[in-house]
Formats: C-alpha cells, sequence, structure tokens
C-alpha cells in the first residue's frame, strides 16, 4: 500500500486506473476526484506513474507496477489538513506515504506526527515517509530553513544524474539520506502525464519530467 500526498493525481489514466485502491481529496473535501484546484497542475499524476504505472503494454513502467495506490490530494500547505490526511493514511495501514513537496518552514509543525506515523504506524513497523529534498541547490543545513525533508522521522531524497553525480539542482545537507534518479533537462524521467492532453505534455506521457519530486517516488 503505497500512497502519494499531491496535487493533480488523474485517476483514471490507463496506466494507474487498475492500481488506484482509493482516493481522499484534502484539498478540496467535497469533490469527488483527488484533482487540484488548479486543472494545469497534473504533478501527482508523475510522481505515481513513477511508482505505480502498471506493467501492461503501454506506456511507461512503474517501479513497483503491482503496488495498491492510494491517490491523496494535498492540501496546499494547510496544516491542519495535512495532519489529518497523515492520520487518515495511516488508518488505512498503508506502508510508504510519497511527499514530493516541502515548504522550507514548517517542520516543527509536522514532526509529531511524522513521529507518529513512523513509530507506530503499520502495526508498529513505521510508516516509511519519502520527503523530496528540493530542487534549489540549497544546503538544507543552512541557518532558518526548517524543511520536512529534514525530519529525523522521514527519509530525504536527493536526486543523481545519469552519471551517478548529484544533480546541479538538487539541495543537499546533513539531512539527506539517499540519492535517486532525478533526471535533468536532458535526460528526464518518463512517467504518466494526465490523460486526453490536459497536462505537461499533449499526450498521456511525460517524458521529460525531472527534480527530487521524481527521485523521491524512484
Amino acid at each position: 500500500k503505497v500512497a502519494v500526498y499531491d496535487e493533480g493525481i488523474d485517476i483514471n489514466h490507463p496506466d494507474l486506473s487498475q492500481n488506484i485502491h482509493t482516493f481522499k481529496n484534502y484539498n478540496d473535501p467535497g469533490s469527488d476526484i483527488p484533482y487540484s484546484n488548479d486543472d494545469k497542475n497534473w504533478h501527482g499524476t508523475a510522481c505515481a506513474g513513477i511508482i505505480a504505472a502498471r506493467e501492461n503494454r503501454i506506456g511507461s513502467v512503474g517501479i513497483a507496477p503491482l503496488s495498491s495506490l492510494y491517490a491523496v490530494g494535498y492540501s496546499e500547505s494547510n496544516t491542519s489538513k495535512d495532519i489529518e490526511a497523515f492520520k487518515w493514511m495511516m488508518e488505512e495501514g498503508v506502508s510508504v506515504i510519497n511527499n514530493s513537496w516541502g515548504s522550507y518552514s514548517s517542520l516543527d509543525a509536522y514532526n509529531e506526527i511524522f513521529k507518529l506515523l513512523a513509530t507506530e504506524g503499520r502495526n508498529g513497523k513505521g510508516i516509511i515517509l519519502i520527503f523530496a529534498a528540493g530542487n534549489e541547490n540549497t544546503n538544507l543545513d543552512k541557518q532558518g530553513i526548517n524543511d520536512e525533508s529534514e525530519s529525523q522521522y522521514v527519509w530525504s531524497i536527493a536526486a543523481s544524474t545519469r552519471e551517478n553525480n548529484i544533480a546541479q539542482y538538487s539541495n543537499f545537507g546533513t539531512a539527506v539520506d539517499f540519492a535517486a534518479p532525478g533526471g535533468t533537462s536532458e535526460s528526464g524521467i518518463i512517467t504518466t502525464d494526465a490523460s486526453g492532453g490536459r497536462g505537461y505534455s499533449n499526450n498521456d506521457y511525460n517524458i521529460n519530467f525531472m527534480g527530487t519530486s521524481a527521485a523521491a517516488p524512484i
């Protein structure tokens, strides 16, 4: 059970729909679809495809193509809604939560819920909380940065290149736990895009997704 907490997740995408276990929208609780208010923001579809695109002879294949996917609409920086969402995902028994977002300033507000998930989730085994380290080529150890990816209860993911170097854009620092392929402008990550030409591209796939947002789901 893998949750993607993000914006713009196309649950009807032909490469994702079979793996969608359930969905919930914390950005617009009255909505029956986990889309963002901005219909052009399909960031979550790209992250979900890297994880869970089916091995079905079409499009791309995710790294865990048989995973059970929880598509959860991100609250757009409403901390209380985020905490509510994390508690719901814990109650649902998810094993991994991917978070390809960060505020650089709100770690203290989240640390208590992160600790709860990491120590008591999955019947005490702990939920693996993944956070993208960010794309500003910044040392997260700098004074004044208080990003969610710096929490001791999460896995912070930087981005690497095809040459196994740190990507030029990737944040870094002692809080970073792992690096994973994040792509570059010359060689991006292939993944799902909002179907029907509504997303980053004019078809159902994005062939140039990049950033620590791509590294985190990997």
